[in-house]
């Protein structure tokens, strides 16, 4: 199935009767091309709720698709080529919902299916036939396999039955006959009978009751038969309990025995603890003594060290000392070095430099200048005849008089003005004639025009004629428009004669002629000051002509003259020595003069530079030096100071203990009088463990087995009963003769229990033999699929990866990297390299789905996380594939498949829609129709 048009409305941000989305595809390779929010990934969805969702549904999802705050019914169109024909499918979602499915026969669309049966057509031409809706990729039967829109899973866990279905038709192997489909479907039902799905025996069948009732039989037999055993062994058990009573009463007089002997042998215990404690009192005291003259001893060792590392310290800071004043004197010797290199030698020749540089420029300028004071004379003449033209066009403007353009304007709008008002009053008044028999006065009122014996008058106001004899008539009109046609005529004349003596004009005529000739002379002025503009297109500045004006001849002039004051002062200024000689020069010889004394000059000042740098170094490290001689010597004086501190307080320590030696001697006399009292206290203390502390220790213990071996008595009498309880309990259940029973009834149940399971077994060996055999089919499949992918992502990734891992459900569970015999976990990718193997997995999987027939893969902003490098590798793959298929690549960067031979569909962004157009889709009955 591939796509050839879709067209949308009312579908998230397209809404209202202008806001249709509609985009046309071709069978190759097609780019979606918009920014974001202008339809991209609306039209995917539509296409894709348009062949699966049903018309009548009313999920969530399909809500959403209504745009925001109105009550609009979603609409999509498609038209499509699919098994040989080309249908239209029209669908309106939630309000007044219906579903259409027409095919084309004879140039004409022919409706073919309506309704359910139109929603159950289209989920068959992508093989599926749930009624599930497109909300889940696991609902979208091929198409999910093959299309990967945005917030789609990459890959899925495990594609759907109905891409497994497309795959297997391309392979003949899986063609069966009527009686292996028998054979296939009778045993594939044996072994749904008998087996769950991870193969184990099913808990209702016949196998699964004959082995409960056995493994039951079995359990009881072996119950009685350790109930038999069960009392040989309680009968043993009170024989040992008996024995272990009259062992656990002797025992238990021994002990009482041993306690009674103890407390005789520690009568003698108090005077012993008063000499032990005599003993440890001494010993600590000394102890005591033994640590303060450890303490005086060892101030007296750290006073001396202190002393010993102040004097190593100050000897080396005054070794120090030294090596920085020979660094401060050599600093200061090559500071004075380089200052005279840069001074005395290397600053001459850069004057020198500079001025045959200096000269060699004003030379040039003089040339400049010559040239330039040519070019503004042959300009000067130019312009004058320029400004002669331009001068006499405005005096003859200004001949012609002050009429401007807005005059003539509202004088020709007048004009016509009162031609129409006095055309419509005529048309409206009424004609008054008269002719009399003798002459009479004759009066009108109001009187416009001369009144004569004979008259033919226009009335266009209430007016009054009164002749002599006869009387006065009174005539009017009742149409009250007249009068006021005629008071705007007379005012619009008025204005009219004002504005022609404004303008000095006899007539509208004559003042339309003067316009029209000032117009050609504005022309001709402007032509003029456009010539005189591009001849002074150097942008010299004008003069001051005395009045205000500026003239471009008098700026020329002006520049004439300061350019000629420069040269005259150059050539005054020029030094004698050097300009004869330069005269003859060529420009071209002059300008390499320059270069190479501007080379020279630059040598000379990085030279300079350099060696000031080396003299300011010097300078510096002769300072940092210097600072850290002071800082050296103040050091030094402090430890002299702290040296003389460290043997006063050495001295004093003497005084007040004693030398060190004769501290020494003082710890040995103690320690070895500690010793003594130690040796002594400790054979007391042995003496006191071996006459009372263990004594003790094993009264306690006795104690403890005393208690034991009376609970051990208790507990014991307590297993005699029960044993014998029990021997009674067990001899009363005729054990022989149900024995018996069981074991009859257990031979029948294991020969029928025999049968079943070697049944089973057959069952099961011939189920795992078309296993196999289907297995090695599925690896048909896969191959063809894992040659394209591996092909593809070795091009893609430049032989990174060599392979994909892909098990007999086509999906990918691993990776091979280039120099690695193991696969490594899909997991172990990049996010990115991770969507590229699954866009490269659709692409394989459309063009191997496409044999018979093209089939549409859609690519929604797939490749986002490609760098682009892999999107230039890409572009050939997607062209490759779209010979097969048809691909639609939706993405808001177009310049990452630029270069890419493929059908580009350019989608703008949907207008933002107001809160008064919202309200007013939301309103009832305002649903598109």
């Amino acid at each position: 199935m591939i796509l050839e048009e879709v067209r949308l409305r009312n579908w998230r941000g397209v809404r209202g009767e202008d806001g249709e989305r509609a985009a046309r595809f071709q069978p190759g390779l097609n780019l979606l091309v918009g920014p974001n929010e202008s339809g991209k990934s609306s039209l995917l969805e539509a296409v894709l709720r348009g062949l699966l969702d049903r018309h009548g549904s009313r999920t969530v999802d399909l809500r959403r698709v209504r745009p925001w705050g109105s009550s609009l019914a979603p609409e999509v169109r498609l038209v499509l080529h699919a098994g040989g024909q080309r249908l239209r499918v029209e669908k309106r979602f939630l309000s007044d919902p219906f579903a259409r499915v027409y095919v084309e026969r004879q140039g004409r669309f022919e409706l073919t299916h309506e309704g359910d049966r139109a929603d159950l057509h289209l989920r068959k031409l992508l093989l599926e036939e749930s009624k599930r809706g497109s909300a889940k990729a696991s609902h979208r039967g091929i198409a999910q396999a093959l299309w990967y829109l945005q917030r789609d899973d990459p890959l899925p866990r495990q594609w759907s039955d109905a891409l497994e279905e497309g795959l297997a038709s391309l392979v003949g192997s899986v063609l069966t006959d009527p009686l292996q489909d028998r054979v296939l479907q009778r045993l594939r039902g044996e072994l749904a009978s008998l087996f769950t799905p991870t193969g184990r025996i099913k808990a209702r069948s016949e196998l699964k009751g004959s082995q409960d009732e056995r493994d039951a039989l079995r359990r009881e037999l072996e119950e009685r038969r350790r109930d038999i055993g069960r009392a040989e062994r309680y009968r043993e058990e009170l024989e040992g309990f008996q024995r272990q009573r009259g062992e656990a009463e002797e025992r238990l007089r021994a002990v009482r025995e041993e306690r009674r002997q103890l407390d005789l042998r520690s009568a003698g215990a108090p005077e012993l603890e008063e000499e032990i404690a005599r003993l440890s009192r001494g010993l600590e005291e000394l102890r005591g003594e033994r640590e303060r003259g450890r303490r005086r001893l060892a101030e007296l060792e750290q006073a001396g060290e202190r002393l010993q590392a102040a004097a190593v310290e100050l000897e080396r800071h005054e070794d120090r000392e030294a090596q920085l004043r020979v660094a401060v004197r050599e600093h200061r010797r090559a500071a004075e070095r380089h200052a005279r290199r840069w001074e005395d030698e290397l600053q001459p020749k850069l004057v020198l430099v500079r001025s045959e540089i200096e000269d060699l420029r004003t030379k040039m300028r003089i040339e400049q200048l010559e040239a330039e004071l040519e070019a503004i004379d042959r300009r000067m003449a130019r312009i004058e005849q320029l400004e002669a033209q331009l001068a006499e066009a405005r005096q003859a403007l200004t001949v012609l008089g002050p009429a401007e353009l807005d005059d003539v304007q509202e004088a020709r709008r007048l004009h016509e003005r009162a031609t129409v008002l006095r055309a419509q009053t005529e048309a409206a008044a009424i004609v008054v004639e008269w002719s009399l028999d003798r002459d009479v006065e004759v009066a009108v009122d109001p009187d416009d025009e001369p009144t004569s014996r004979s008259a033919r008058r226009l009335v266009t106001r209430p007016t009054a004629l009164r002749i002599d004899g006869v009387g006065t008539f009174h005539v009017r009109s009742n149409d009250q428009k007249l009068e006021t046609m005629d008071q705007e005529s007379r005012r619009t004349r008025e204005r009219l004669t004002v504005l022609l003596e404004r303008c000095r004009a006899e007539s509208v005529e004559e003042l339309l002629e003067r316009s029209r000739q000032a117009g050609e002379l504005r022309r001709r002025v402007g032509e003029l000051a456009a010539r005189l503009a591009e001849s002074l297109e150097q942008g010299d500045e004008p003069a001051d002509d005395g009045d205000g004006a500026r003239s471009p001849s008098a700026a020329l002039a002006t520049r004439r003259r300061e350019l000629a004051a420069e040269l005259a002062a150059l050539r005054a200024a020029a030094p004698q020595a050097v300009l004869p000689g330069m005269e003859d020069w060529a420009e071209e010889r002059t300008l390499d003069q320059l270069r190479v004394l501007e080379e020279r000059r630059q040598r000379l000042e990085k030279q300079i530079r350099e060696e000031r740098e080396a003299e300011q170094a010097a300078q510096q490290a002769c300072l940092e030096r210097n600072e850290e001689l002071v800082a050296a010597g103040q050091l030094a004086a402090g430890l002299r100071a702290e040296s003389g501190a460290h043997r006063a307080e050495l001295e004093r320590h003497q005084s007040a203990f004693g030398s060190v030696s004769t501290q020494r001697q003082r710890q040995a006399q103690l320690q070895q009088e500690e010793q003594r009292l130690d040796e002594s206290l400790e054979e007391r203390r042995q003496t006191w463990r071996e006459q009372v502390e263990r004594p003790r220790e094993r009264q306690q213990e006795l104690a403890r087995q005393e208690a034991e071996w009376v609970e051990r008595l208790r507990q014991l009498d307590a297993e005699r009963a029960d044993r014998r309880a029990r021997i009674e309990e067990v001899t009363g259940l005729g054990l022989d003769s149900r024995i018996g029973d069981l074991e009859g009834k257990l031979a029948a149940v294991e020969d029928r229990c025999a049968t079943l399971e070697r049944r089973a077994e057959a069952t099961r060996l011939l189920g795992e033999l078309v296993a196999f055999h289907e297995a090695d089919q599925n690896a048909s499949l896969v191959e063809p699929v894992r040659e394209l992918l591996d092909r593809w992502l070795g091009q893609l990734t430049e032989e990174r990866y060599r392979g994909v891992s892909l098990g007999d459900d086509l999906v990918p569970s691993g990776v091979q990297p280039s120099g690695y015999d193991e696969s490594q976990p899909l997991e172990s990718v990049s996010h990115g390299s991770y969507e590229q193997i699954a866009v490269l997995l659709r692409l394989a999987l459309g063009v191997l789905l496409s044999s018979d027939e093209r089939q549409l893969v859609v690519l929604d902003d797939g490749l986002v996380n490609a760098d682009a490098t892999r999107q230039q590798r890409l572009l050939p793959i997607l062209e490759e594939a779209a010979q097969h298929c048809q691909v639609i690549v939706a993405t808001c960067q177009p310049s990452a498949y630029a270069g890419l031979d493929a059908h580009t569909i350019e989608l703008e962004a949907t207008p933002r829609w107001s809160p008064r157009v919202l309200a007013r889709d939301a309103e009832p009955g305002s649903s598109s129709r």
